[in-house]
């Protein structure tokens, strides 16, 4: 059964020599269609730095060095936070990794990273090794544990040690079911069959996990989480609104309110504060136009209105427009009255 983990094929390797003048225009075919095909998110600012759309942060001077020099989105995912302090020492957390810059390492390691694996409590009962090493195998003494297959050749081609740190389990289905998965003292491998070879081998989200939990125990602030916008950009000023109306009721009585709820967001998804909110109501005999409260912090607010003013028998029109210096949104929803 173990065998199909070792899938990845690295083992095998087609050795192509075309001549120099081939490899140039190779080079240079796939150099133009990897920059076309990169995302946002990933073009470089400098060489010191990169902001990351997908969740709002930037990686900066020796932990974007160790980033980009360990195997970037593969091995850390996105940060998900700025540089901070936790317990003396400036950290950043990514999404399966956290960074810690310790200055008083020789340069070489002066980035490293956390023990989130030892941290969660991942640790088991230490294992005899059941046979000599090879190529397949091998036993880590200095925890008691074995690597195998192609969690093993990840290992090795990521870093070994340095990245991951020593096993601190066997391999095997956690909790007695679901994927396959390993822990070692800063990573969580997972095993996916069902995707090609050079993919099956997937590092967990343990830095998003690690985070929030201390976030939940109070020790770190939640909003380090917020997106920040890209440098060069006002901060505060959104550059799309998008609106979600609502209505409490899909069908009013003759006599009775109505209540609308909207809910406005930026292009990131974020809560928009603040923006003004009017909408107006349309039906056969007209229009109604109303002001509602400014949206709190989490981009809401309402509006209780009567509904008894309309003929009964009819669909309502609501469109709603909010607005947040000078960018605007719009949606529209209805109701239908009752006799």
């Amino acid at each position: 059964m173990w065998w199909n983990l070792n899938q990845v094929g690295e083992c095998l390797m087609l050795v192509y020599k075309p001549s120099f003048r081939a490899l140039l225009l190779i080079g240079l075919m796939v150099g133009t269609v990897l920059f076309a095909l990169a995302p946002l998110g990933l073009l470089a600012q400098s060489q010191s730095e990169q902001y990351f759309r997908e969740t709002g942060h930037t990686v900066r001077g020796e932990f974007f060095d160790y980033f980009t020099k360990h195997g970037e989105l593969n091995v850390f995912g996105f940060p998900i936070t700025e540089e901070f302090q936790l317990n003396g020492r400036t950290v950043q957390y990514f999404q399966k990794a956290r960074m810690e810059l310790h200055p008083e390492n020789p340069a070489a390691q002066r980035v490293q990273l956390g023990l989130l694996g030892e941290e969660l409590g991942k640790r088991t009962p230490t294992q005899l090794a059941l046979s000599p090493d090879t190529y397949f195998q091998r036993y880590f003494p200095e925890t008691g544990h074995s690597v195998i297959y192609a969690f093993l050749s990840f290992f090795d081609k990521h870093g070994g040690v340095e990245t991951f740190g020593y096993p601190i389990s066997e391999y095997g289905r956690e909790n007695g079911k679901g994927r396959i998965v390993q822990y070692f003292q800063r990573a969580k491998m997972e095993w996916y069959p069902e995707l090609a070879p050079e993919q099956r081998v997937q590092l967990a989200d343990l830095g998003s996990i690690h985070f929030d939990l201390l976030a939940t125990q109070g020790k770190v602030d939640p909003a380090l989480r917020k997106p920040l916008a890209a440098p060069g950009t006002i901060s505060n000023v959104p550059l799309s609104i998008k609106v979600s109306a609502t209505t409490k009721h899909t069908i009013t009585a003759r006599r009775g309110d109505q209540k609308l709820f909207v809910y406005v967001t930026d292009q990131k998804n974020t809560p928009v504060k603040d923006a003004e909110v009017t909408f107006t109501l349309r039906d056969a005999s007209g229009t109604k136009t109303h002001t509602m409260p400014r949206t709190d912090a989490n981009g809401f607010t309402s509006y209780t209105f009567d509904a008894g003013t309309f003929r009964p028998a009819q669909t309502v029109f609501i469109t709603v427009n909010a607005m947040l210096s000078g960018i605007t949104g719009t949606d529209r929803t209805t109701f239908f009255t009752w006799f």
